[in-house]
């Protein structure tokens, strides 16, 4: 045990030493954290004189304590996929021949700058949450790992014309499963997973009960993974153009995937990225995200007049805090859309009236009507006899 002692200008470190229990103290200088830091190291050193034997803790190789580290964590499967893979191709080739206890902020900081911004952010939580883990067994005295202040992201609204583009812009392929993600909220691993049996379309509901992680993709044969959160759990008011344009699908009533892969199986995140990225480019829009869909959904729930409560529960958020930080400069600004005009408008975007999509004369002879014609596992209107 050792303590901090604070004395005009000045810190001491106090602790008991030898079998005697006797109280030393030891100059620490005036800057209080390198009087933390030293605190820290002789409180260390003095529990390791109780352990005793040859092998000292911090002397552990970086790569020995991972493996230990992730065999006694319990956690989601798709999270321990995640955290071992950024183990596997980040922490072990930089660190994974250094002892724990040599490992300091500045290994970390230029490994961070090798990366980028997010992969970063990811791996050094990777690494703190190990590291703090070996600070509470006594491994180590203090946690070298610096987690950058991470600013909260503001998303940029997204109007309805830009909307419609991007709804009539995508390859016909993509379209429903485009138009789904925008009127529904769901995040892309969401609706992935979904099946006709969580689609309600007698009572106006999407289910979302389980994901597909992007890492999965590759084994067409796994199941759908459990959703992270019980808030995640939610079921999805559906809008009138939603509705329609699932009783519309050549699949409806199948009883399988509710948006199959041309062999049946789930979609292929990256095949999909692929499209949105062409888009994207083709309409100037490089900055806009997949994720802008499910934000452009509460946006427009708010628009719409909808109370905040009822966006969370939608949106499947945590906490009306969060969604309020979310939306909060939309809330201030007090926007309001018509929401019949609104869905019109991007129903007919869908449907293929290039009046409200601004596309060029040229794009719409290059598109012509071929989402209105049958596409292998996706699209086709059915028969006005069929419906």
């Amino acid at each position: 045990m050792a303590w901090l002692v604070h004395n005009g200008t000045q810190y001491y470190v106090g602790y008991r030493q030898g079998a005697n229990r006797k109280i030393r103290y030891v100059a620490a200088g005036s800057n209080k954290r390198n009087a933390l830091h030293l605190r820290d190291e002789i409180a260390h050193r003095e529990r390791l004189k109780k352990i005793g034997g040859t092998v000292i803790p911090e002397a552990v190789p970086f790569a020995e304590y991972l493996q230990t580290w992730r065999e006694s964590r319990k956690v989601a499967p798709t999270t321990r996929q995640r955290e071992e893979s950024l183990i596997r191709l980040y922490l072990l080739p930089a660190l994974g021949d250094r002892f724990i206890g040599d490992l300091k902020p500045a290994d970390f900081s230029q490994l961070a700058a090798k990366l980028t911004a997010p992969t970063a952010r990811r791996t050094l939580a990777v690494a703190s949450k190990a590291l703090e883990d070996a600070v509470d067994n006594e491994l180590i005295p203090r946690n070298p790992v610096r987690l950058p202040a991470i600013p909260r992201r503001v998303h940029e609204d997204i109007s309805v014309n830009v909307l419609s583009a991007i709804v009539a812009g995508m390859a016909s392929r993509w379209q429903p499963f485009t138009f789904f993600l925008l009127l529904t909220g769901c995040r892309f691993a969401e609706a992935t997973a979904m099946t006709w049996a969580d689609v309600d379309l007698d009572a106006g509901k999407v289910y979302v009960r389980r994901q597909k992680p992007s890492h999965l993709y590759g084994a067409e044969g796994r199941d759908p993974a459990p959703l992270k959160t019980e808030a995640s759990h939610r079921a999805v008011d559906m809008l009138p153009p939603l509705r329609r344009m699932l009783f519309d699908l050549p699949q409806y009533g199948t009883g399988g995937i509710l948006f199959p892969s041309a062999n049946g199986g789930y979609l292929n995140y990256h095949y999909y990225v692929k499209a949105w990225r062409k888009t994207m480019r083709t309409l100037k829009l490089e900055g806009v995200k997949i994720h802008t869909l499910r934000h452009a959904f509460g946006s427009l729930l708010l628009a719409f007049g909808e109370p905040l409560p009822y966006v969370t529960a939608q949106l499947g958020h945590s906490s009306a805090a969060f969604t309020l930080s979310t939306y909060l400069h939309q809330i201030k600004e007090g926007r309001r859309l018509d929401r019949d005009a609104t869905l019109a408008k991007l129903e007919a975007a869908f449907r293929g009236d290039l009046a409200y999509t601004g596309l060029t004369d040229s794009r719409a002879a290059e598109r012509g009507n071929s989402k209105m014609q049958p596409v292998a596992g996706f699209w086709s209107r059915r028969p006005e006899s069929n419906r």
